[in-house]
């Protein structure tokens, strides 16, 4: 009877006794009504967060490795909820690290530097800390070594500079201290030259050009400044690791910085200069570098030679122009050679010029930011 029914699958046959019809599902319908109960099984799993594509491949390798005789080992066959609960452990550690670094990095940002003060001035910050300037701008040379003190002329009776005497050292050491560790304008003008006018020019130049104060970390070269008897060059560092140059009036009873050319000072900015458009001589001081600019009142090359004037507390550029065949243009270049030295220059514009960046070099003063 039994292999009857077999043969009968997916029809229908008279059961011998009660003669109703018995139908026989055919194999393919007992795997529809096998899936059917995995979709029901499915319902409930997805309430305990399990899909059924989940499920099936974990109950596919649970019956793969059960039928080698081996045990489940595979991560993905761990229940779905600890997956989840991993996944966000990590990223949770992932979160509290990130916050951790940027508030390192922002505690760092905003904290003070106690090397740094600032010289307040009518409602200003100002400092005495200058950038950008190189031992060549001020009359001497960047050869020597670190700590290098030399004296080395004997010529006329100022006092000279000596490296082998503790105390002269010391009291070099001792002022230059003192300048970095000014806190008002009235403090900087007992360590400074004098000269007409100081103060307001002192006034005027930290109210354009305000920058961090950093004291003294280590002094380093100090010799004669050549060519210019009484005057010492110094060379050292801030607290801010900057390098700072700067020349000092030297005599057995008082040292005094030379403030202009400490600051590369000049009588008017580089925006003033374009605004006002002076045709009286401005005293400026800067670095002259060649270059091939002709246009408007200086187009004609045979008559002009063009140069760029640059100064450490500009961000514009001036063109300046010098006859050539003069003795202005001879200093200028230096017999060929005017790859960006250093010059204290008288510049004015010709008459009825109006917003220009060209002008006219009216006289080379020195060369190098230090006059006497």
């Amino acid at each position: 009877m039994f292999a009857i029914l077999c043969n009968q699958s997916g029809d229908g046959v008279a059961c011998p006794s009660c003669e109703s019809l018995l139908r026989i599902p055919a194999a393919e319908e007992k795997d529809k009504e096998a899936f059917v109960k995995e979709d029901l099984q499915s319902v409930v799993y997805q309430g305990q967060g399990v899909t059924k594509n989940d499920q099936y491949v974990n109950s596919t390798r649970e019956r793969q490795y059960s039928s080698n005789g081996q045990s489940e080992t595979n991560s993905e066959a761990q229940p779905i909820d600890e997956q989840k609960q991993g996944g966000l452990e990590r990223v949770l550690i992932l979160l509290v690290i990130t916050l951790f670094g940027l508030g390192c990095v922002v505690y760092f940002a905003l904290k003070p530097n106690k090397t740094n003060k600032r010289i307040p001035v009518d409602g200003q910050t100002v400092s005495n800390v200058q950038s950008n300037i190189e031992e060549a701008d001020l009359g001497g040379s960047s050869s020597g070594g670190e700590g290098e003190l030399v004296t080395e002329s004997d010529e006329g009776d100022s006092f000279k500079y000596d490296r082998s005497d503790d105390v002269q050292v010391a009291r070099v050491e001792a002022f230059l201290k003192s300048w970095y560790e000014a806190k008002s304008i009235d403090e900087m003008l007992e360590l400074v030259r004098p000269s007409d006018g100081l103060k307001n020019k002192m006034l005027r130049h930290y109210e354009l050009h305000p920058v961090n104060l950093s004291e003294l970390r280590e002094v380093g070269r100090v010799k004669d400044l050549p060519g210019e008897d009484g005057y010492i060059t110094y060379y050292c560092e801030t607290q801010n690791y900057k390098k700072r140059f700067g020349v000092l009036q030297y005599s057995q009873d008082s040292i005094l910085l030379d403030w202009e050319s400490y600051v590369a000072y000049s009588e008017m900015s580089w925006v003033e200069l374009i605004k006002k458009n002076p045709e009286f001589p401005v005293e400026v001081r800067a670095r002259v570098k060649g270059t091939h600019y002709y246009s408007g009142e200086f187009s004609d090359e045979q008559k002009w030679r063009s140069v760029r004037l640059l100064n450490p507390n500009e961000t514009d550029i001036l063109y300046g122009y010098v006859l050539r065949g003069s003795a202005d243009e001879l200093r200028l270049f230096d017999f060929g050679n005017s790859n960006n030295l250093a010059f204290v220059l008288n510049v004015k514009y010709p008459p009825g010029s109006e917003g220009s960046n060209q002008l006219l070099i009216d006289k080379v003063v020195k060369k190098s930011w230090f006059k006497e």
